[in-house]
């Protein structure tokens, strides 16, 4: 199959990836290639940001490319997020989740994974912070994130136990607290609570 360009679609405009994402979903494949390649650059940024000794860098970025794909397949419109913040989302955990078996079935620290994500990446901005500035709607906990220098947010993530940080991450994208506590199986108070704890930490940080 020949490569897909945008030129055989019949328009480029603010809303090209919900209409690609309408085809795609109607089983268009030439749609989901389009989109895949979109977006590989974006899964390549992510694949810089991990470290595995004893992983090639294209392992990674075939994980990330997996993480893609779900985006496509399960976006919901419905939700008001944009499409890069939810693909960011599917790459990241799909990357955690491919860096957690590899420690798993190697062994130590010899062969961990070390994630950029907690450094705040290369330009000095974290998948996070992206979110963040992403979501334009008003909400305090929101803007008190926002207001923390990349130090800070460093230091708030780092501190972070799994769950908070995935909850969080949910949480910037500004789904409700049931459809969080939905995709990770758990209850809305364990959702609300684990917020609780991250606004504590964020405004100790912020003091």
């Amino acid at each position: 199959m020949s490569a897909v360009v945008a030129s055989d679609f019949p328009y480029e405009s603010f809303h090209v990836d919900e209409y690609y994402l309408s085809l795609a979903k109607e089983g268009d494949q030439r749609a989901t290639e389009w989109l895949l390649d979109r977006y590989r650059p974006r899964v390549e940024t992510w694949a810089r940001r991990y470290f595995f000794r004893g992983a090639e860098a294209e392992d990674v970025i075939q994980e990330g490319m997996i993480g893609l794909y779900k985006a496509i397949r399960d976006f919901r419109r419905d939700r008001s997020v944009h499409f890069r913040a939810f693909a960011d989302l599917c790459i990241h955990r799909q990357i955690e989740s491919a860096v957690k078996t590899f420690r798993r079935k190697k062994h130590g620290p010899l062969n961990s994974a070390t994630s950029i994500y907690t450094t705040i990446g290369e330009r000095g901005e974290s998948m996070l912070l992206d979110m963040l500035v992403d979501q334009r709607c008003p909400n305090p906990e929101r803007e008190a994130l926002a207001r923390l220098f990349e130090d800070e947010l460093n230091a708030l993530v780092q501190s972070l136990s799994d769950l908070e940080r995935e909850v969080l991450g949910y949480y910037v994208l500004a789904w409700p607290y049931a459809e969080i506590a939905k995709a990770l199986g758990r209850s809305t108070k364990c959702v609300d609570n684990a917020i609780q704890r991250v606004m504590k930490k964020v405004r100790r940080i912020g003091a």
